[in-house]
């Protein structure tokens, strides 16, 4: 046994872990999810977050409750995400009737996805957490279901929630059609694809990448795991700029020890690529120089998102009240999503 533990960025993300511990709750403890949003916060002069607690620093934060609610309301959450998921369990813990809708079979939305990525096992965390409290709270849940106007109106919700996420955008350098006739995926469906046991494979998989959050990364890691050679291609002067900077280090420093993983800095994508032989060209930001990639076998992308908010105008035409939060808001991180719907529970 230990004589001495020391604790740190835990004890951010849950204050009374030693205690949940000690009695044996640990279904019960907000785990670090190591995103090390909490250091970039104090770097940046800003008050201490964390992407697994949004509740931080509040009064009696290590035994917190949400406020019951003054009226009992029918509530309906569509999307079962971590800003979805956080607003739904909040809501039933202070006594609202609520129905969550998932699109998928699970929980977890595209954070799911994401923690199945190499590196990113520890994210699971936020949602594991908050699948024990929605059941406690009594939340339903309603999987495998897109849900329409009619399925939220049946319902004859007080409030709606939307954590419908966000989508990748095209990029619109490449012809469309190559995305109609499904040549070139966006990385959360190739990432899909290639975690259900692909098999090694010759060639190059060329990922273009204007995001530059930890996901695009740990997807290249993937790639390269099945692929020969695996090149990131980026219109920036590096890679992970939206990052903290002691994850970016981290980033950088795991993708320099990995030998089939290149970096292509200060390029676009050409739409005169000879896709279909193999060949994708890259064309230098400022001079338009081009370089050309060979035996291409991959091309996917990650790119600035945009909202899925589709639902909530006709929503509001019927005089409900409609939230949104997560990236069907405002795409951004696991930070913001935890944070807006942690406030819509309390605020509904």
């Amino acid at each position: 046994a230990g004589d001495f533990v020391q604790l740190c960025r835990a004890l951010v993300a849950d204050p009374a872990w030693a205690n949940k511990a000690f009695e044996g709750r640990e279904p019960d403890i907000r785990l670090c999810v190591s995103g090390n949003t909490c250091w970039g916060h104090i770097t940046a002069k800003r008050p201490i977050g964390c992407d697994n607690n949004p509740i931080v620093g509040v009064k009696n934060e290590a035994d917190w409750q949400p406020e019951p609610a003054v009226k009992r309301k029918r509530v309906v959450v569509v999307g079962c995400g971590i800003a979805g998921h956080e607003a739904a369990w909040i809501a039933a813990k202070r006594g609202h009737e609520v129905t969550l809708f998932s699109a998928g079979q699970t929980y977890g939305g595209k954070t799911a996805l994401m923690s199945r990525l190499p590196g990113m096992e520890q994210i699971s965390s936020i949602y594991d957490y908050q699948i024990v409290q929605g059941q406690r709270a009594n939340v339903r849940y309603e999987f495998g279901t897109m849900a329409s106007l009619d399925d939220i109106t049946g319902l004859d919700p007080d409030a709606v929630v939307l954590a419908t996420g966000a989508s990748l955008t095209w990029p619109s350098q490449l012809p469309l059609e190559w995305h109609e006739e499904g040549f070139v995926t966006d990385l959360r469906q190739a990432s899909e694809l290639l975690l259900q046991g692909f098999p090694p494979q010759p060639g190059t998989a060329v990922l273009f990448d204007a995001d530059h959050t930890a996901g695009t990364y740990a997807a290249a890691h993937l790639m390269a795991s099945i692929f020969e050679n695996v090149v990131i291609a980026t219109p920036r002067d590096t890679i992970a700029a939206d990052e903290p900077l002691v994850v970016r280090q981290g980033i950088v420093r795991r993708i320099a020890h990995q030998p089939n993983i290149r970096i292509e800095t200060l390029v676009e994508l050409s739409g005169e690529s000879d896709l279909i032989e193999g060949q994708v060209d890259l064309l230098n930001v400022y001079s338009g120089r081009a370089s050309s990639i060979s035996d291409v076998a991959l091309l996917t992308y990650s790119t600035a998102r945009v909202p899925n908010d589709g639902l909530a105008e006709p929503l509001r035409k019927l005089g409900l009240e409609v939230h949104l939060v997560g990236d069907c808001y405002m795409p951004r991180t696991p930070f913001y999503a935890t944070q807006q719907g942690s406030a819509v529970g309390q605020k509904i």
